[in-house]
């Protein structure tokens, strides 16, 4: 078994079983982001994509405050829109002010979601509409579930050294 250093605050729980750094929780992002892909409308994988997806600044930078934390979270569109979405999803009402998404739903158009590509038909989808600042950043001002998620996967590949849609890099 390895043993994670410890850091100031730690009270020696590190991780959830073999999920024990950056990188393997980046690993289960994509994990869920399959599971996004092979059923769209279904809530769960998508919640559990965002709330990852909020979580690896914390597991990027583990001896940071949550306060610090919650700054990082806010200097870019990425890390905000997933910590509004994190937060919505995890307390049901979200009782702090966020401004990142201004709405989410499920749309069911008028095509059947697993036989026509909800990015050229009117398909049923998950809708994120976002804040206006970041839909300036993200240059749309909705975007699907999954879109968001690929983004995601690629902003955090980036910013960690991994392919966001395959194996580490070199």
């Amino acid at each position: 078994m390895t043993v994670l250093p410890r850091v100031r605050g730690d009270s020696g729980f590190n991780g959830f079983f073999d999920v024990r750094d950056p990188q393997a929780l980046f690993k289960k992002m994509r994990y869920d982001y399959e599971r996004m892909m092979a059923e769209p409308l279904n809530v769960f994988p998508a919640w559990d994509f965002f709330v990852t997806a909020n979580h690896l600044i914390d597991w990027i930078w583990p001896s940071a405050g949550s306060a610090q934390h919650r700054e990082e979270r806010r200097w870019e569109a990425i890390p905000h829109i997933c910590e509004h979405l994190a937060n919505g999803a995890k307390h049901f009402i979200v009782n702090r002010e966020h401004k990142a998404v201004a709405q989410i739903e499920r749309t069911e158009g008028a095509f059947n979601a697993a036989a026509f590509d909800a990015s050229v038909f009117d398909a049923a989808r998950l809708l994120i509409t976002l804040d206006p600042k970041q839909a300036g950043a993200l240059g749309v001002e909705q975007i699907t579930a999954a879109d968001l998620a690929r983004r995601v996967l690629i902003y955090w590949g980036r910013r960690i050294g991994q392919d966001a849609f395959g194996a580490p890099r070199s």
